[in-house]
């Protein structure tokens, strides 16, 4: 849905943050393809709403919301949707995962390899069609593991992502829909295709998010991580980059790399300090044991991320940040943010693991309620917002 088929109180908030990013943008000389896009769809759109009754009237009031969008920024490549798949010419060659269940794992279906969304120390993230359906996925392909044979055979670890992964469903989880094992032995995961871009992505562009958004965010990203902790699961690398948003407003957690689970062997034990500096939990960083609320820790960091446009310790490198988070005992906090979300954070950054809230507590915060009646449509507010 565009904005000029929602309501005005909707509009209004949405436009004034709209104008508010588009003069730091162009102060900045930053390059903004997501609100030039914005600006033709209101444009478009508002003409096609005119036509269906009062035509001169919305065409004016069109005009005016498309005047409070962004004339003067320069567009920039923006990631591929799924209507736009562009294929490589190569296909993959499966084979069945040799002694275990085929429920999840694809023997049958060839996927053809199209463009490149990401890439990491672990491998490759392509996007990928379904020969046989037609459907658009994501395949993370995992290096193989020189074994000193023959054969490479599949990184321990990749295996345990797997078995983690397939057990989740959940609407703000990313889906996981099978794997196989490539011809060089590697494993890989064919995963749901996020049409949209990650929180950090959106970061880049807008530099911080208004609290409407910011409310919205955290309540989808919190029943995602209530979904995770009540099936024992424990995220443990939770940051903007690892938070997918598609184009129907819908937030989904991704990357389960260095997640544990209470009943799999995973990368790592509750002493094992993995994830990203600026958002891990001091528990973890001092070798103490922990549990899953290292993720409300790492989920106030990303709170503030989206707040501010600043993680904790933005200005130091990973291992200064490391040793302040410790040392400060509570990152600082804002004084410009709200007193809602100020006590959220408080909360969320509280030293001592056990008086941390749970995500069902954290659910009841003033800061993931609704305070007006524009707010009420906070997932049209993200859909709106975050053009692609």
């Amino acid at each position: 849905m565009v904005l000029a088929h929602a309501d005005d109180d909707v509009r209004r908030e949405v436009l004034t943050h709209l104008r508010q990013c588009s003069e730091r943008c162009v102060k900045s000389g930053r390059s903004d393809a997501v609100l030039m896009e914005l600006r033709a769809a209101l444009v478009r759109n508002g003409s096609n709403h005119a036509c269906a009754g009062g035509e001169k009237a919305s065409a004016a009031k069109a005009d005016a919301a498309a005047s409070l969008a962004p004339r003067s920024l320069k567009s920039r490549p923006v990631r591929a949707v799924a209507g736009s798949f562009q294929s490589s010419g190569r296909t993959v060659t499966m084979r069945p995962l040799a002694g275990m269940s085929t429920d999840h794992f694809y023997t049958v279906d060839t996927f053809e390899l199209g463009q490149i969304l990401g890439r990491g120390g672990y491998g490759v993230v392509y996007m990928a069609r379904n020969v046989r359906t037609n459907e658009i996925v994501a395949i993370k392909s995992f290096h193989a593991v020189d074994s000193g044979h023959t054969l490479c055979t599949v990184d321990p670890r990749a295996f345990k992502e797997q078995r983690l992964w397939k057990r989740l469903r959940h609407e703000n989880i990313v889906e996981y829909k099978g794997s196989f094992i490539g011809e060089k032995g590697d494993l890989n995961l064919v995963i749901e295709y996020v049409d949209g871009w990650s929180l950090a992505e959106h970061l880049a562009q807008f530099n911080e998010f208004h609290e409407p958004l910011v409310r919205e965010i955290t309540r989808q990203v919190l029943h995602g991580l209530a979904y995770l902790h009540a099936h024992g699961v424990t995220h443990r690398d939770l940051k903007p980059g690892n938070i997918m948003v598609n184009q129907n407003g819908v937030v989904k957690i991704t990357d389960f790399g260095v997640s544990s689970c209470v009943d799999l062997q995973t990368a790592g034990s509750g002493h094992t300090m993995v994830g990203t500096p600026w958002y891990i939990a001091p528990e973890m960083i001092e070798g103490r044991p922990y549990d899953h609320s290292v993720d409300i820790w790492s989920l106030g960091c990303t709170v503030l991320e989206l707040a501010t446009g600043r993680r904790p310790y933005h200005a130091l490198n990973g291992m200064a940040a490391l040793f302040r988070m410790v040392q400060d005992k509570m990152p600082p906090i804002p004084s410009d943010l709200s007193s809602e979300c100020a006590s959220f954070l408080r909360a969320c950054w509280v030293w001592e693991p056990n008086q941390r809230p749970k995500c069902s507590g954290s659910l009841e915060a003033p800061v993931c309620a609704s305070r007006s009646s524009s707010e009420r449509h906070c997932p049209r507010l993200i859909r709106s917002t975050m053009r692609y």
